[in-house]
């Protein structure tokens, strides 16, 4: 398709070099093959409209679901959003690690995430969020961002009206990524 459409100015390629192991350079990890899962939105944890404390929880399906992947021969799993704030979120169902709301039982699930997605020999890379502006209303009808500058519907989604962050808050979120990135180191 792709040289019906280019003619002879694309040129066909070997793509065995896609199921061949690369060395990341940094930390010298191997990726099995060249393939990468990308990163999805799975909105697999517990949701409580009421109680953020409650919100984020992976659920044994999105464990499976990993392991299902993990089984895939990916080089690399991306995992969906994981958010830093309970309140700050890109959908209801996000996976989420926030100092406050740590519980053993919260750390042991993105554990058993990373086992499950690593056990035939993938890497995995957890993708950090905070939706900023882009929280939909019925989770955060008054979200913080960059600016105060407010979405238009999209998708089916309503936005609220968003305040710009403080320097004081973007530092506190600067933190929450921190607390989060050592987290995901810590779980696998």
């Amino acid at each position: 398709m792709v040289l019906a459409r280019y003619g002879d100015s694309v040129s066909q390629q070997d793509t065995k070099l896609l199921g061949e192991s690369i060395t990341m350079p940094f930390s010298g990890k191997i990726a099995k093959s060249r393939f990468l899962k990308a990163a999805l939105t799975e909105r697999m944890s517990s949701w409580d409209q009421h109680d953020p404390s409650k919100r984020g929880v992976p659920h044994e399906r999105l464990i499976k679901l990993y392991e299902e992947w993990g089984k895939g021969d990916w080089g690399i799993i991306s995992t969906g959003n994981v958010m830093v704030h309970p309140e700050h979120l890109e959908a209801a169902g996000n996976a989420i690690l926030y100092a406050p709301h740590e519980t053993p039982e919260r750390i042991e699930r993105f554990r058993n995430i990373a086992a499950a997605g690593k056990a035939h020999g993938s890497l995995m890379v957890m993708q950090l969020s905070h939706a900023g502006r882009q929280v939909p209303l019925f989770v955060n009808a008054h979200p913080v961002g960059a600016s105060d500058i407010q979405l238009a519907h999209s998708m089916g989604k309503d936005y609220g009206k968003p305040r710009a962050l403080t320097v004081k808050e973007i530092k506190e979120i600067v933190e929450q990524f921190a607390y989060a990135a050592e987290i995901a180191h810590r779980t696998g």
